[in-house]
């Protein structure tokens, strides 16, 4: 099945994000264009047999391939890992070094979002000589700390690195995996693996429409859309924002290609009501974790970081088959 048509669709995930991730890819493939493959690598720090068995499963189709390649974490050591972000963000650093050498383009997708478009026209898009198409998320003096020690200007652009067009060629010939390796390890950044992105392409990359990553924030514009109980948590986000003009913003999140629930607030985690959350349920009742909602258990379960494995817990709809 693997030709040059195909789309390359990469993603990390660890134990915690396998129903997330599986509702993301569900959400891609059900809106696929009919006429083309898709080819999925799942970069995953060690998740069972089980879990995997429940991915392939619920995303079984003849236009798709799905590939789990596990990362060595110890690549990672002394990298900051918090409640905010754990080793899989840093896989996406590696995707050049782990895909055949034959491809040259991938799309890279977090796993807190819903793809509500046909990939392939994110696909076709030229890339040229960049490294990346991303959208634009805010101004580099809002993004990257200490900018200017890095050359930029605060008016620069910084893109979300949540979903990403990668240029693999142009990768591998600028060394960019050893180089963003080595800027994390020298500076610690504030939102990792992104800031190194931004940093080290030093604005090669180009903007996309930003209904390609419209983050659940920007639905603060119209708060009667947006739960009040979040708006503490996206206020940041929201007030970063490029885009100030309503009429704008309404055009963008009346029709998003692709939402993405960043921040905290998450749809599978008990007590949270992100934009669009009706959407992360419709697309996860399409997969074998269909009825599947939230307990109090699993919202622990997702601030302490560590997989559910009391044999007591059984019952629970993450292990059911």
């Amino acid at each position: 099945m693997k030709n040059k048509d195909n789309i390359e669709l990469v993603c990390a995930l660890d134990e915690n994000f396998v129903i997330p991730t599986t509702v993301m890819l569900k959400s891609v493939v059900t809106n696929l264009n009919k006429n083309k493959n898709l080819n999925i690598y799942l970069l995953e720090g060690g998740i069972s047999d089980y879990f995997k068995n429940k991915i392939l499963k619920s995303i079984k189709s003849d236009r798709v391939s799905i590939k789990f390649i596990q990362i060595n974490n110890n690549i990672f050591e002394g990298f900051r890992i918090d409640a905010h972000f754990s080793k899989a963000n840093y896989y996406r650093l590696l995707i050049p070094e782990l895909l055949p050498k034959k491809i040259e383009k991938a799309i890279y997708l977090d796993s807190d979002l819903i793809v509500n478009h046909d990939i392939n026209k994110l696909w076709e898009m030229d890339i040229k000589a960049y490294y990346a198409l991303a959208v634009y998320s805010r101004f580099m003096s809002q993004g990257l700390q200490n900018y200017e020690k890095f050359g930029f200007k605060p008016e620069d652009k910084y893109f979300n690195s949540g979903v990403l067009v990668m240029n693999l060629k142009k990768w591998k010939e600028d060394k960019i995996v050893s180089k963003t390796l080595k800027f994390i390890k020298e500076n610690n950044p504030r939102w990792v693996d992104q800031d190194a992105l931004n940093a080290i392409f030093n604005l090669n990359w180009k903007e996309i429409n930003p209904k390609w990553n419209v983050t659940a924030p920007l639905f603060l514009a119209f708060p009667e859309l947006c739960d009040k109980k979040n708006e503490e948590r996206y206020i940041s986000s929201y007030n970063g924002y490029p885009i100030k003009d309503k009429k704008r913003i309404k055009e963008i999140i009346s029709n998003p290609y692709i939402i993405h629930f960043i921040t905290s607030v998450k749809p599978w985690i008990k007590g949270h009501n992100p934009p669009k959350r009706q959407l992360f349920y419709y697309y996860l009742d399409m997969t074998k974790w269909k009825g599947w909602r939230p307990t109090l258990l699993e919202r622990v379960k997702y601030y302490f970081n560590s997989p559910i494995t009391i044999p007591t817990l059984q019952k629970n709809p993450v292990i059911n088959s």
